[in-house]
């Protein structure tokens, strides 16, 4: 019986080393107002310069998805562009449940899977202009540079009231624009970002716009990749960052549901992700 029980939790050990969801975010409960300071654990605030306001939670009009059941709750979050003349912005971030170390061992790769809704308002910028809305990143970090796995919302050129959703590994890369437009505020879109953590060599980021999430998508199937360059990201990534803190290069939008994943190959990291109704960690 007592080799039974070590070896039970050896296997849980492993398991947990293998992948583990480390975020998953619906703000139920969490009321309306000012996000940071919300939360178990709390959302922290990343920049406090400036007039503009926090993301802000609300409940006017819910999120939904069908397949992708953003928590059940009223609750989301919204960024806004800048108001007038105002300068600057303020961001959030949350920690995950473990910080994820870069694995520079025999197996030099960790996955992250991380999902999402969100509904865009309006967009500012085209793409090589616009600042990215949410990331992954190192929370003591100082510099942009730490900031990876960047999902960016931008203006379509030559077509106003329309947008693109864009992506990039990390910030040396041009956000990798797609072909996916909407006219219409009430639209509602899943988005699922892949970023591979590789230890002395390229990170790569995958996005897909409203997949299946029935079993992991093909990278073939991807909406957007960006390869090119190392990110200074430091030895970890540990939280998630909503970023509105630039002068006219932010959206309007509204988020919810968000899952982060992580495993030591992308098929663990996707099962770990999972389709279950996100709740607050």
């Amino acid at each position: 019986m007592k080799r039974f029980l070590l070896l039970s939790m050896l296997c849980l050990v492993l398991n947990g080393i293998n992948a583990q969801l480390l975020l998953n975010e619906s703000f139920n409960g969490l009321g309306t107002g000012d996000l940071p300071g919300k939360g178990t654990p709390v959302w922290l605030p990343f920049t406090t310069t400036g007039s503009n306001p926090n993301p802000l939670l609300q409940t006017t009009t819910p999120l939904t998805y069908a397949g992708y059941n953003a928590g059940g709750g009223a609750e989301y979050v919204s960024i806004f562009q800048k108001t007038g003349s105002v300068q600057g912005g303020r961001s959030t971030y949350k920690y995950f449940s473990q910080s994820v170390a870069l694995n520079t061992g025999a197996a030099p790769t960790n996955t992250f899977y991380y999902s999402f809704l969100v509904r865009v308002t309006e967009a500012n910028q085209i793409a090589d202009q616009a600042n990215y809305s949410v990331a992954l990143r190192r929370a003591d970090g100082t510099s942009e540079s730490e900031s990876v796995g960047r999902f960016v919302i931008s203006k379509e050129t030559g077509a106003n009231g329309k947008w693109r959703f864009g992506l990039a590994a990390g910030s040396t890369q041009t956000f990798a624009a797609t072909t996916k437009t909407s006219n219409s505020p009430s639209d509602v879109y899943l988005i699922l970002i892949r970023y591979d953590m590789i230890a002395n060599n390229s990170d790569v980021a995958y996005m897909w716009i409203n997949p299946s999430l029935a079993a992991e998508p093909s990278l073939a199937s991807a909406d957007a990749t960006s390869t090119t360059g190392q990110n200074g990201f430091g030895d970890r990534i540990d939280c998630l960052m909503i970023l509105q803190r630039d002068t006219d290069r932010r959206p309007a939008a509204d988020f919810d549901g968000f899952k982060v994943a992580v495993g030591t190959t992308s098929a663990a990291a996707f099962a770990s992700l999972g389709t279950q109704i996100p709740q607050p960690v």
